[in-house]
């Protein structure tokens, strides 16, 4: 088992450099390359990016995500040649898959161009690392719009400053929606754009990925994420007020998430109300991610009604991943 990748999945792809070796070394299907290729295939533009691109190579080798490759110089040229490793060629996947719920979000097709689809994942990946970035739309993940006031509450200890600054950012590039009145006095109200909905599953595939070849168990939010998918979410031939509860059992911060069918869709349902669940999954935060991302439900463990359970989840999978379907 390697040792994960330094800072995190996310962080490490959101780092331009070391995403751009990523994608060279995952579309070259096994075929060593050097330095310089990478930069060759790369259409990034980074200053000193040959020597950076060096750096990022011993910082993935390190990570195990990358290994010096036994070539033959006559063949190759000199100096050393890379090659993915197996988590490696795990991380390239789960990159194309995030690189296709960005572009959709963004409202980006097949026919943009490539440094515009790199350049919007970058944004996407960085703004998943910024704690305000992530409070702002925390705040909001519930689908209901809320005015300034009610958002800088529910974003303390957040300087208003700072908070305006993200989410001027968050407007501009579509993620949240500002909505403004005409009439006097003018009242704005924000909310997420259903589109970037689906990005909620970009941290859980970084957890994913990380429970499968990091060194030690990472405690995993499963609730924010739902939160944000919620209003994407559709069920059908579901029982009204049909209840299940997830446990996301992680010791002292074990997660109690009770989801209830209103009509065609699920809510979330306050703490109060889950003694009454038809159907109770319990599973550590890798057996969630598993489920949640690659349909593995072995280490779930479901009493009650496992249709309904069965149902629910597989509601959420498919808000998560509408983009890639």
């Amino acid at each position: 088992m390697t040792a994960p990748v330094a800072r995190g999945a996310l962080a490490a792809l959101a780092d331009q450099a070391s995403r751009a070796i990523v994608i060279a070394l995952g579309d070259a299907r096994g075929t060593a390359l050097s330095a310089a290729e990478i930069v060759a295939a790369s259409h990034i533009a980074v200053t000193l990016k040959l020597r950076l691109i060096r750096d990022r190579l011993r910082e993935l080798e390190r990570a195990g995500v990358v290994a010096a490759a036994d070539v033959d110089p006559a063949t190759h040229g000199p100096g050393l040649h890379w090659v993915l490793t197996a988590s490696g060629q795990d991380l390239h996947r789960l990159l194309s898959v995030m690189q296709h719920v960005v572009a959709d979000a963004a409202g980006l097709d097949d026919a943009s161009p490539a440094p515009v689809r790199d350049r919007a994942v970058g944004r996407t990946l960085k703004a998943l690392g910024d704690p305000v970035v992530m409070r702002i739309v925390t705040a909001l993940a519930g689908g209901a719009e809320l005015d300034p006031t009610a958002l800088e509450e529910r974003c303390l200890p957040t300087p208003r400053r700072t908070l305006y600054r993200r989410l001027d950012v968050l407007v501009t590039n579509g993620v949240v929606r500002r909505d403004t009145t005409r009439g006097v006095p003018r009242r704005t109200h924000y909310t997420i754009a259903p589109s970037w909905r689906q990005a909620a599953v970009l941290p859980l595939l970084a957890a994913w990925w990380e429970g499968r070849h990091g060194s030690a168990a990472q405690p995993v939010d499963v609730e924010a994420p739902l939160r944000i998918v919620l209003p994407n979410v559709r069920v059908a031939r579901l029982p009204g007020g049909a209840r299940v509860l997830w446990v996301v059992d992680q010791g002292t911060a074990t997660q109690r998430l009770c989801l209830e069918a209103d009509g065609a869709q699920l809510r979330m349902s306050t703490a109060a109300e889950t003694t009454d669940a038809g159907a109770t999954t319990t599973g550590t935060p890798q057996a969630w991610t598993a489920a949640l991302v690659a349909d593995q439900l072995e280490e779930l463990r479901v009493t009650g009604d496992a249709r309904l359970a069965q149902a629910v989840l597989e509601a959420v999978r498919a808000a998560l991943f509408a983009s890639v379907r």
